[in-house]
Formats: structure tokens, C-alpha cells, sequence
């Protein structure tokens, strides 16, 4: 018997026993925005399903300051 040849049958063989199934699609990775003093604020958490959406509210560092740069970072938080 060839174990690689063997898999694919067996596993069509176990699928069709399996009902009520939901396969959902999540971030394998938590969403991160650097605030000041390079401070990490988590946005989204890791296995989130997606897609998704989140609201935060920021404030600029100085007043009257007329733009922003955003940077968005992966964290490996569940590991």
C-alpha cells in the first residue's frame, strides 16, 4: 500500500459522513495600530471570522496637526 495514494479515497470516504458543517474563514493573525511612543493598540484579535469590521476612535498627537500616518501591524499574539 502506498500511504500518499491512499489518503485522498479515505478522505472522500470520511466527507461524505460529515453533515451541519460551517467553515468560516479567520485572521490567523491579531490586527495592531501603533499609536504614540510606538504603542501598540489592538484592532482586530487573531481568529476573528472575516470579514469584519471595527470602529476606533484616535486623536492627532498635537493640535491643529493636519495629517496622520497609520501603520498597521500583524501580531503573533496566540502563539
Amino acid at each position: 500500500m502506498r500511504p500518499l495514494l491512499s489518503v485522498p479515497p479515505f478522505g472522500g470516504v470520511l466527507a461524505g459522513n460529515i453533515t451541519d458543517i460551517l467553515l468560516l474563514n479567520v485572521t490567523p493573525l491579531s490586527l495592531d495600530i501603533e499609536t504614540l511612543g510606538r504603542v501598540m493598540s489592538k484592532l482586530i484579535t487573531c481568529n476573528t471570522t472575516i470579514p469584519t469590521k471595527k470602529t476606533r476612535t484616535f486623536s492627532t498627537a498635537a493640535d491643529g496637526q493636519t495629517a496622520v500616518e497609520v501603520k498597521i501591524y500583524q501580531d503573533r499574539d496566540h502563539l
